[in-house]
This record gives structure tokens, sequence and C-alpha cells, in this order.
């Protein structure tokens, strides 16, 4: 499978046809692609988006924290939205408790 190199999280997403990308996509580097399949892909400019995330989550400046985390349940909510053009968390039940277990998580 070649990696394909995408230069914002943006453009992957317009190329790949979709709405909506978790944080657990970008960790592991791979997402259904529209018209080609499991692709793989490295975003080139990624520092000001890891930062949005970071401010959604309350991570603050520290971002790199987002960077590598073990794939779980609790990230497919971190999403960037294409259609706002940016990080959102979708809330469950209970939001500010998740949020706090995200950033327990990214330790």
């Amino acid at each position: 499978m070649i990696t394909r190199k995408y230069k914002t999280i943006r453009t992957l997403a317009r190329s790949a046809g979709v709405n909506q990308i978790s944080l657990n996509d970008l960790n592991r580097g791979t997402i259904y692609h529209k018209s080609l399949g499991m692709i793989r892909f490295k975003i080139q400019d990624d520092k000001a988006a890891f930062d949005s995330l970071a401010a959604v989550v309350g991570l603050g400046g520290k971002s790199y924290r987002l960077r590598g985390v073990k794939p779980c349940g609790i990230l497919e909510r971190l999403v960037y939205d294409l259609r706002y053009d940016k990080f959102t968390y979708i809330a469950g039940q209970d939001g500010s408790s998740e949020k706090r277990l995200i950033r327990r998580i990214c330790r």
C-alpha cells in the first residue's frame, strides 16, 4: 500500500470524500478513501491541526501528547469536521468526565 501525502487534513478529507476524520484515523495513518479503498496517508503540515485539537480537549499547548496515542473507542469522538473546518468533540452523556478521561489517556 502506497502512502499518500497531503498538505492539510482538509485536503485529505476532500480527497477521500469524507466529512469527518477521527483522532484514531490520524494516529493510525489510514482512512477509507471513497474511490481507492483503504489508503495510508501522511499529513505534511499537521502541527496547527493538533494544536487546535489540543485546545478542544483542554491540553493547552501540549499537542504532542495527542500523537501516537493507542487507538481506543473514546478517541473516535474527537473529529475534524470538514463542514466547519475545525476539530470538535462529540459529547456523550457526560462530556466533562469524558474530556478528563481523554486527558488521562494522553498523558
